[in-house]
Formats: C-alpha cells, structure tokens, sequence
C-alpha cells in the first residue's frame, strides 16, 4: 500500500502546471510468481488531482485491476498466460465541453508471453563463453471503449523502445485504457563467461505487427493509428568488467 502527495512548482511562467496529487493511495498485490500456479492479480488505485490554472477539469479517479496469470517455467524456457479486467472511473468538477462529469471506461485484456533459451559453447577474444539465443513471442488482445470524456491527469505515450514490445500498455499513468490486437517478436543472444556465468554482452532486435487500428489516442482528437507494424526496435548491452 503505498499513500502518495505530490505538487509541482513550474521554474518559468510559460510552463504549463502539471496536476498536483492531493493524495494518491494505490494498494497492489504483488504476486509470488511461483510456476504452474495460479497468481492473483489485483489493484486499485485512487487519485484526488487539483491545479491552479483556470479552465482545466479536476477531481477524483479510481482504477482498478483484478485477473490472474498463470505462470509456466522450464530449463529451456517460459510460458506465460494472463487475463485480467481493467475499471477507470471518475468524478469531475470543470469538465471542458460539456463533456460528461462522471466518465468511465472498462477493458478486459488477455495477453500470452512466451520464449525459448538455446545454448551452445564457443568463445568470444579467446575466452570460453556460452552463447543463448532466445526467440520471444508475446500477443496482446485488449478490448475497446470509448474514453472521449476522459481527462489527461497524469498520462503520457510511453518511449517506444524493445522492452516495449513485452509491456500490456502503450501509456504511462491510468487515464487510457488501450485497446490492442499485436503480436510482438523479439530475438536476444547473450554473450556469459563460461566459468563464471557473468553476462559480457546482449544484444536483442524485435517489432510488433499490429491486427487492427488502435482507436485510443491520449488525445480524443488524434486520429487512429493504422500502422500494420511498430519500428524495429534494438537494444545493445557491454559489460567489460563486474563494474
């Protein structure tokens, strides 16, 4: 359980004031992540959000999340199968528009993470290393609705970048719940020292293909993003020493 308050002071006039939180109470159970058991999942969070500036809506959110994951684990590597179904409510004062005071929005949300870790010896600069190679799979369904009412408290495209790939959202904060029909691909080879299993190098490539437009936009106004594909997104790791 965690109880957040959080206020900004912009250092120039022309900024804009983010929200202040006043408070933000979030309660997560964090789940055991044994194999071959089911894992709960759960959260809920509320947030009271307030700002000086005129014409911007305030008021009370409340998110929450409740599914299960059932995770699987080998050797040679994982499967991981989740379904859960996300609420967002709110209660606004100054809403802009004439838009509805008390908007919402719920989305359930299934998703299945997979991925193989083969091995072979060789060397690397006249060291003994193993090298993996390790094909990732992950699809993502998540469901539609309609969120032209809500607010942008806290929110914000997430940086596109490899971990990407893997997350179950495209957006920071919890004013949009996205909707999402993907599958992302990813492959990493490591580079760890043969006696003593420290990783020297990684170095990973992926996308994500997209079966559909993803209508939610941060802003209502944008139009859908109706790219069938993401970027090719790289990621490159060196560690010369254990420092």
């Amino acid at each position: 359980v965690n109880l957040q308050a959080q206020q900004f002071q912009p250092l120039a006039e022309d900024i804009r004031e983010d929200y202040k939180k006043l408070p933000q109470l979030t309660a997560l159970y964090r789940q055991s992540g044994e194999p071959f058991a089911l894992n709960p999942i759960g959260t809920v969070q509320f947030s009271n959000f307030d700002t000086n500036e005129a014409g911007r809506p305030i008021g009370q959110r409340l998110y929450a999340e409740g599914g299960v994951t059932y995770p699987m684990a080998w050797s040679y590597g994982f499967l991981r199968p989740t379904a859960k179904y996300r609420l967002l409510e709110y209660s606004l004062d100054r809403q802009v528009d004439a838009l509805d005071e008390d908007p919402g929005a719920a989305s359930a949300l299934a998703s299945i993470d997979g991925g193989l870790v083969l091995e072979r010896e060789t060397s690397l600069a006249d060291r003994d290393v193993v090298q993996t190679l390790e094909p990732r799979l992950f699809y993502l369904f998540s469901q539609f609705d309609d969120q032209t009412a809500n607010p942008d408290f806290d929110s914000a495209e997430l940086t596109f970048n490899y971990n990407q790939l893997f997350r179950d959202t495209r957006f920071s904060g919890r004013d949009r719940l996205d909707d999402a029909n993907q599958l992302a691909l990813g492959l990493t080879t490591r580079f760890l020292d043969a006696s003593t299993g420290e990783e020297r190098f990684n170095a990973s490539i992926g996308q994500i293909f997209y079966f559909t437009n993803r209508r939610v936009r941060l802003d209502a106004s944008d139009p859908e993003l109706d790219r069938s594909s993401s970027e090719v997104a790289g990621e490159l790791n060196f560690y010369p020493n254990e420092r």
